[in-house]
């Protein structure tokens, strides 16, 4: 059995009021404890077998940002007929990585309680800690979305993980409200036109005014700072009908929606 690679959404992008300015949260891939297996026997050079058939992958391009490895996640090159790229931990301790398995069928959104389950260009994602099955996922490289099978999709960065992202739909959630969510996940935005949709709870407790250069901000705010400077949460409002604290206004945050916006201090 492969492991399961334990990943945290980006959750909440850091926006700049007037310039935008967008950085994933801070996180970690927890594989386990390293095992030695000592080293692999030298079993001579591999035959020649031609040229690679084609494996059913979809060949998008646009593959070349993703993680090193031995395969790619995107376009599948590197792997055999019958094999898929999957971005996976072969045993605990070590660093997931790229590489070719057999290909599963498991399709996105459904449960996968292996790393291999999963259809070609998908990973599976444990996402809430607790020993529950995993979720395939379709993946993405380097912030490209134009990989991902629906046009709606933005590519969704992961905690920690150079360049890989997942092919998340905007769900249209509440920020403002934190309403249209399940348990266990917050509203957060996702992309840099302030798109929204359900992630994990990101235990984010930075409150209106606190800095979010290290500590995530709680639901329902925004981590707002100029580009290159210090980021505070702000509480999300809408400008049009604005319900800020004292001495705050609701401003408008480039490329966000005009009913989107920032409980930004009144002086600036």
């Amino acid at each position: 059995m492969r492991q399961l690679v334990l990943v945290c959404l980006a959750g909440a992008l850091c926006f700049g009021c007037g310039d935008d300015d967008g950085r994933p949260d801070g996180g970690l891939v927890d594989t386990g404890p390293m095992v030695d297996t000592g080293p692999r026997p030298d079993t001579g050079p591999l035959p020649d077998t031609g040229p690679i058939p084609d494996s059913g992958m979809r060949d998008t391009g646009g593959g070349g940002m993703c993680p090193p490895g031995a395969c790619n996640l995107i376009t599948n090159e590197g792997c055999p007929a019958g094999q898929g790229c999957y971005f996976v931990a072969t045993m605990a301790g070590m660093a997931a990585t790229p590489m070719c398995l057999p290909a599963g069928t498991v399709a996105e959104g459904n449960p996968c309680p292996n790393a291999e389950d999963c259809q070609e260009g998908h990973i599976c994602i444990l996402e809430d800690g607790e020993g529950n099955p995993g979720t395939c996922r379709e993946v993405c490289c380097g912030g490209n979305a134009s990989t991902c099978a629906n046009p709606g999709a933005t590519c969704l960065g992961v905690r920690d993980v150079e360049n890989l992202g997942l092919c998340e739909v905007p769900s249209g959630c509440n920020l403002i409200d934190q309403e249209g969510c399940a348990a266990g996940q917050e509203c957060a935005v996702i992309a840099a036109d302030g798109s929204t949709s359900c992630v994990p709870n990101q235990g984010g407790t930075a409150m209106q005014g606190d800095s979010c250069d290290d500590v995530p901000c709680a639901p329902g705010f925004l981590c707002l700072g100029p580009s290159g400077g210090p980021s505070f949460c702000r509480r999300a409002c809408n400008p049009m009908d604005a319900m800020c604290p004292a001495d705050t206004n609701c401003a408008n945050i480039t490329g966000f929606p005009a009913t989107l916006g920032g409980c930004v201090p009144a002086s600036g």
